[in-house]
């Protein structure tokens, strides 16, 4: 009788401290993701407010996509990430029938706006290094408009398709509990999510490869036409210089996406093709890490931006500049009080 009430209570001792444990990493994880969210929404209103104080920055042909691409990672913070993984038990979002049903989708939708953000400006930088004198043709203001509406009407769409067909939608429930509950809404659910990250995330990046492997075969050609170079020919110098200098940028900056974005998307399908949907802790804490990964990148984001960036660089650079100026005035000034008194 002893033994067995010695055994309960071990058997107790152990799952209040298994509690205890899963109540830190809970906690941890929600800070991870608050410094996260928090960190975007610095960094990408920041630089939004940088660009429309500055009326020199929303002038070259880029600006307009640059100024969407941080909007959309400034939303996925504020209607995604924080409120998806941050308190999920009590989040307000999470209370209501609709935002408890879009949420899920939500994330899928702002995955593929920066994809195809990225995207876009990689194709238009290629065309600067290719084409630098017919570039400006493919970025009129009417092309630029109408290629930012249909990304933005593709973004809402993908949130929003679920609720219109296979999820039916009820204004009294959330969606996630008609799929639990419903195999053939659980069944549409994977192959709408397999669709959307095979065809609107891995595939387009598929499709610029031989586009990244241009931009890398013209560096390699400038570069070794730059060490045959005399002085004498200046002017083609410097533009081979600038095409090099581009080009490696846009090589750093998808690089650095394809590392933080495809092992999520790939990951993520892999898993949600499988019957059952049934993952082992070790799956769910692996898929938990590459979704932070990536949704981490929209933070890191702007600040490469900001570093390849000529006129962006120079402006942070003069405010940089103005207020190391003023905090050593005002510490001259309070040294000088200080002896003088």
């Amino acid at each position: 009788m002893a033994t067995t009430v010695e055994g309960q209570d071990d058997l107790s001792s152990y799952l209040t401290n298994n509690n205890s444990l899963m109540q830190i990493q809970s906690t941890l994880i929600e800070i991870m993701w608050c410094i996260t969210g928090g960190a975007t929404i610095l960094t990408n209103l920041g630089i939004l407010l940088l660009i429309g104080y500055h009326r020199k920055l929303r002038r070259p042909p880029q600006a307009p996509y640059m100024i969407s691409m941080f909007i959309g990672s400034l939303l996925s913070a504020i209607f995604y990430v924080l409120p998806r993984h941050i308190n999920t038990k009590n989040s307000p979002m999470l209370l209501y029938p609709f935002t408890c049903s879009i949420m899920p989708y939500l994330g899928a939708s702002f995955l593929v706006n920066l994809n195809f953000h990225i995207c876009i400006l990689t194709l238009n930088r290629y065309l600067s290094i290719e084409f630098p004198f017919r570039h400006l043709h493919y970025l009129s203001y009417k092309a630029t408009a109408c290629v930012l509406f249909c990304l933005w009407l593709l973004t809402a769409a993908i949130a929003a398709l679920p609720l219109m067909t296979f999820v039916q939608y009820n204004s009294s429930i959330c969606a996630l509990h008609i799929i639990a509950e419903n195999e053939n809404a659980r069944l549409s659910q994977q192959v709408y999510l397999t669709v959307i990250f095979t065809c609107l995330l891995i595939l387009p990046l598929a499709c610029f490869l031989p586009c990244y492997a241009r931009i890398f075969y013209i560096v390699n050609v400038h570069a070794r036409r730059m060490q045959g170079e005399t002085d004498r020919h200046g002017h083609q110098s410097s533009l081979n210089r600038h095409n090099i200098k581009a080009a490696k940028q846009i090589i750093i900056l998808v690089t650095l996406f394809l590392i933080c974005y495809l092992p999520f998307a790939i990951g993520f399908m892999i898993l949600n093709v499988r019957p059952g949907l049934k993952y082992t802790d070790t799956e769910i804490h692996l898929i938990q890490l590459l979704r932070f990964i990536a949704f981490s990148y929209p933070a890191v984001n702007p600040i490469l931006f900001a570093l390849y960036t000529a006129d962006i660089k120079i402006t942070i650079k003069m405010y940089l500049k103005a207020f190391s100026n003023q905090c050593c005035k005002r510490f001259r000034h309070h040294h000088s009080y200080q002896l003088s008194a």
